[in-house]
């Protein structure tokens, strides 16, 4: 057997065993520590304010990461009950509107199937109450746990950093760490702002139009947007072809410019925000969005990419010291 042949033997094997442990990892152990991976994120994002509180205020660590972090849910509880509020008023009059939208290829929506959709869904909700007095209370467990695990984890930042420093794979688990925060701190940042920009968009666009429901749409494309596969041309084309059938072509044309514009802020704003830090094609991240989503499910949108970064790294660090020791 060559020496080429068993150096491709060896990293083929490495590959094989770093996936089928990531496989193992994210499949079945991700979802129990889940809130304690999410607290030590959250721990390393908010380190600096908390260290300024500590430095500045004299403010006890773990005082301060409660204080931000309970502000920060707050806030965010703040902003989706105003804006749930309103989204909720306009999907209700929409449903109340709905059989005003005949299309002229006779899709006539009657009144009696939203009632009926309506009334299963209380009956629905009053059948399945103590399903949902379980889910409540495994939510509310699972934030209570999100904090105390925050607090703890912020509070012992400075022995995690030394322990990982004095660990045999101390250098490995550092540089893995700053890999995933740079890609994906990245990716993420780039489709956060685009889905910000695209929501403002389409919500100032529609409201100009005086759409009713410009806030809600707004919402909608700017996340639909977000996907992966999907984009703004999901829902502005069918809608463009809808109103040339239904022969309103100004408010075709109109459409059509919102989402040009949507369509061209993208392609303008994402080189620009991504650069080249995200190390990954846009056909491997499709790839590895689908199969993430076939594999671990609606969160293998974000667990697909994360587990190829760590197969791409792992092997890549594993490889060079078997090169290295073959020398």
């Amino acid at each position: 057997m060559s020496r080429d042949y068993t150096t491709k033997l060896k990293i083929l094997s490495v590959f094989a065993v770093v996936s089928g442990v990531i496989y193992i990892v994210f499949k079945y152990m991700l979802p129990v520590v889940a809130p304690f991976i999410i607290a030590l994120i959250i721990s390393v994002l908010v380190d600096r304010p908390v260290t300024f509180l500590e430095n500045k205020c004299h403010i006890k660590r773990s005082i301060g990461t409660l204080v931000i972090v309970i502000a920060a849910m707050a806030l965010l509880c703040l902003f989706v009950c105003y804006g749930g509020k309103i989204l909720v008023k306009q999907v209700y009059d929409f449903i109340n509107k709905i059989e005003e939208y005949k299309l002229p290829f006779n899709l006539n929506i009657q009144m009696y199937t939203i009632k009926v959709i309506n009334e299963k869904i209380v009956s629905g909700v009053l059948d399945n109450s103590p399903g949902y007095i379980s889910g409540f209370t495994m939510v509310f467990t699972g934030v209570a746990v999100f904090i105390m695990a925050t607090v703890f984890i912020s509070g012992d930042m400075s022995s995690i950093r030394s322990s990982v420093k004095k660990n045999i794979f101390g250098k490995e688990i550092i540089y893995l760490g700053r890999r995933l925060k740079t890609v994906l701190g990245n990716y993420l940042k780039t489709e956060l702002i685009i889905m910000a920009i695209t929501c403002v968009i389409c919500c100032v666009g529609l409201f100009i139009m005086k759409n009713p429901y410009a806030l809600l749409l707004g919402i909608v494309i700017g996340f639909v947007d977000a996907l992966p596969i999907l984009g703004t041309g999901t829902i502005f084309l069918p809608w463009v072809l809808v109103l040339v059938f239904m022969h309103r072509l100004k408010q075709a044309s109109m459409i059509m410019i919102l989402y040009l514009i949507c369509y061209y802020t993208r392609q303008f704003l994402e080189p620009k925000l991504m650069g080249d830090k995200f190390g990954m094609s846009p056909t491997v991240m499709l790839i590895t969005i689908y199969a993430g989503l076939k594999l671990f499910g609606v969160m293998g949108v974000f667990t697909g990419p994360v587990a190829l970064i760590l197969i791409r790294e792992i092997s890549d660090i594993v490889i060079k010291k078997l090169v290295i020791e073959e020398k």
